[in-house]
């Protein structure tokens, strides 16, 4: 319950009163990012706030960002954080991790290095998919996962 608190005084400060007006407010990206500056800079900051926007309106309600904030928790467990890693991983929504969304993950990873590290180039980041296919296909024989 005290998280909870936290979180609405956490809102409450980014834009005063609104909560009390209104439980289902949605905040702006940038009043989240008000409070969780660390979103603006990950590589998957447009999946996230797809995923976790229940209007798909790029805002989030309290219950989105408790949602949010839970999946980010230590706390939260591994079944359910794996769950929601799959659909922000599943960048396009199509339900699947596919190639696609395998290579742009791995360029979105690497994309803050380009400068130091020369990036990477698509057929570097489809043959780190083909590797990643390759693992999980051999973890779903090796325990019998259809």
């Amino acid at each position: 319950m005290k998280y909870i608190g936290n979180v609405i005084n956490l809102l409450d400060n980014v834009n005063p009163g609104k909560l009390r007006q209104n439980p289902h407010h949605r905040f702006t990206i940038d009043e989240i990012e008000t409070i969780f500056p660390q979103l603006r800079c990950s590589p998957f900051r447009d999946s996230i706030y797809r995923v976790f926007s229940s209007k798909k309106d790029e805002r989030l309600s309290l219950e989105d960002v408790l949602d949010l904030c839970s999946a980010f928790s230590e706390h939260c467990p591994d079944n359910v954080r794996a769950t929601w890693a799959f659909y922000v991983f599943d960048l396009n929504g199509d339900g699947e991790i596919s190639s696609n969304d395998l290579i742009e993950t791995v360029q979105r990873l690497m994309w803050p290095h380009q400068n130091e590290y020369g990036g990477i180039d698509t057929a570097e980041a489809e043959h780190v998919a083909r590797i990643v296919q390759f693992y999980d296909l051999a973890f779903k024989i090796s325990f019998g996962i259809p």
